[in-house]
């Protein structure tokens, strides 16, 4: 289905893009998007900036959008896996261009509903993950410590414990990783590291 440029924008709906759900913080993961691209299909813009609605399950559709798509989750999936300490992540590299993941989604009301598909994924195996090089474990554990100790210094917090009831009370304690006994493992590892 191909709408004129007008017509879209006339409606007043709310486009929400894979760009802004992949935004910090992180809405859905990329296997949810992944999923619901292959599930439900997508719209966005073609080249021409005619707008689209590209169907996984309609023999009709074109599915370059939903190719494009997915390599881009794909590639952003791949970078994500590796350390990069001095490279932009690909979400700050897209550009406004047609084809760019910042004008590729739904709209709103016709969102798929991505809390029952990562509800669904989550029983299945997980991708196995490249161990850490000692190295890149060593300079995490450094920076957490330097970044405690100044704002311990500076007096922003008065003690890690204040640090942490703030970093689970301000919702990050929704991330992976981010709760008070791994926070508190983490700070003292960094300590350690840090003198060693």
């Amino acid at each position: 289905m191909t709408q004129d440029l007008d017509e879209v924008e006339s409606e007043e709906r709310i486009f929400v893009s894979i760009g802004h759900l992949l935004e910090y913080p992180r809405k859905v993961s990329i296997a949810t998007l992944a999923t619901a691209i292959e599930r439900k299909g997508i719209s966005g813009w073609d080249r021409f900036g005619r707008f689209m609605s590209c169907k996984v399950d309609d023999p009709k559709d074109d599915k370059k959008m939903v190719s494009e798509a997915l390599d881009h989750l794909a590639y952003l999936l791949n970078w994500e896996s590796e350390y990069h300490p001095n490279e932009q992540s690909p979400i700050d590299l897209w550009d406004g261009s047609f084809t760019s993941p910042l004008n590729m989604g739904w709209y709103a009301d016709e969102s798929p509903d991505f809390a029952v598909i990562a509800t669904e994924s989550k029983g299945q195996a997980k991708r196995p993950t490249k161990q850490r090089s000692p190295r890149a474990e060593t300079t995490d554990l450094n920076i957490i410590a330097v970044l405690v100790q100044v704002l311990l210094s500076k007096q922003v917090y008065k003690s890690e414990a204040k640090l942490i009831e703030d970093l689970l009370t301000l919702g990050y304690g929704d991330y992976a990783g981010i709760s008070q006994r791994t926070l508190e493992k983490r700070f003292a590892a960094a300590k350690i590291s840090l003198l060693q």
